[in-house]
């Protein structure tokens, strides 16, 4: 029994199928829609609306930070608005509490700063935070 013949493809068609895929995949992408960090700080305050808890956290300074076009731009430290991702137990946000949290940066969303993860940290930790 012999097997039917193949028509060749056309190269052309190899290639937009490549660049097809490179684009699906996202290769080629200068930047980083999203971004993780991970620091250390202390909660200064802590507020609820419309059922998503944010806190405003006194953080050390970040050194590997990005800016929106993933160029280096590190971040001293400062107190910043963060959300808390649904999972996130916003039962360690107290005023006062230290804290080591994880969160992304989504530059695409209304909420750029979610925070993914937190850890206490002892009440004797000693963070490096700035004093304006």
């Amino acid at each position: 029994m012999s097997r039917p013949e193949r028509s060749a493809r056309p190269a052309w068609t190899w290639v937009a199928c490549g660049a097809g895929l490179l684009v699906v995949l996202g290769c080629g992408s200068a930047k980083d829609e999203n971004a993780h960090y991970r620091t250390r700080g202390q909660v200064v305050s802590v507020s609820e609306a419309e059922s998503r808890t944010h806190a405003l956290i006194h953080h050390e300074r970040i050194a590997a930070f990005k800016d929106r076009d993933g160029q280096a731009s590190p971040m001293e430290s400062m107190q910043m608005n963060f959300l808390l991702a649904p999972e996130v137990d916003a039962a360690a946000f107290k005023p006062g509490a230290k804290l080591a949290i994880e969160f992304d940066v989504r530059w695409s969303s209304g909420d750029a700063l979610v925070i993914t993860h937190a850890s206490p940290l002892a009440e004797t930790t000693t963070l490096s935070l700035s004093q304006h």
